[in-house]
């Protein structure tokens, strides 16, 4: 029944399913378990954390939900941030509905919401190229550095890029990924970008103005 519930089944799905099944919940009890379900998800986003992180990867899930108090179905995003802390230890620290297009504002709300339940210092954020994200945590974790995932520029790259100019440039990006030296990685894009610059004036600008956030990574031991 909890399984029914957490998957968003109609009350009347629901006493068809157990109909089916020959399992007698009442009324009252489906509701009881759907309340129980409801505080047990409070207290997890509630939940205190540790004051120390050593990475969080944010990423989003796009899907389609009712708003609250409205039966109205329409598009969403669930933003899932997984906090990794100093001794290599994995944990979901939080998740976040949204509606609309994101902004700074919507991230200053994640951030804040993670800084109230007590995380105070994270070394790196790892992401897509989330629109304002990098300036929300410029304003409140300004000494954490934020590196955008690798994968979606390679697919940028596939998107905007044509075929066998796409498959070159992301052949030499995974060379860049090895680089020990953060400084002579962001030398060696800046080249690389600079090859299809008049080609493709407008992503290639796109790129070269996150080059930091691409390489941020390289800033710390390969441990």
């Amino acid at each position: 029944l909890a399984s029914l519930i957490i998957h968003a089944y109609s009350p009347n799905k629901i006493r068809s399913i157990l109909k089916n099944l020959n399992l007698s919940y009442s009324d009252t009890e489906v509701a009881e378990i759907q309340e129980e379900l409801y505080q047990r998800s409070i207290e997890f986003k509630t939940q205190e954390l540790n004051k120390e992180a050593l990475c969080l990867y944010i990423d989003a899930y796009h899907t389609k939900l009712k708003e609250q108090d409205s039966r109205k179905v329409t598009k969403a995003v669930i933003h899932t941030v997984i906090g990794v802390d100093l001794n290599g230890r994995k944990v979901v620290y939080g998740y976040y509905e949204f509606f609309g297009s994101e902004n700074k504002e919507h991230w200053l709300m994640i951030l804040n919401d993670l800084i109230n339940r007590g995380l105070k210092k994270c070394l790196l954020i790892i992401s897509d190229d989330f629109s304002g994200l990098s300036e929300a945590i410029s304003v409140l974790l300004p000494k954490t550095d934020h590196q955008l995932c690798f994968i979606h520029m390679q697919r940028n790259v596939r998107k905007h890029m044509g075929k066998e100019d796409a498959n070159d440039f992301n052949d030499t990006l995974k060379s860049l990924k090895l680089y020990k030296d953060q400084t002579k990685a962001i030398d060696a894009f800046v080249k690389l970008c600079e090859t299809y610059k008049k080609k493709y004036p407008s992503f290639i600008a796109h790129l070269l103005n996150n080059k930091e956030r691409y390489f941020a990574f390289l800033k710390y031991p390969q441990s």
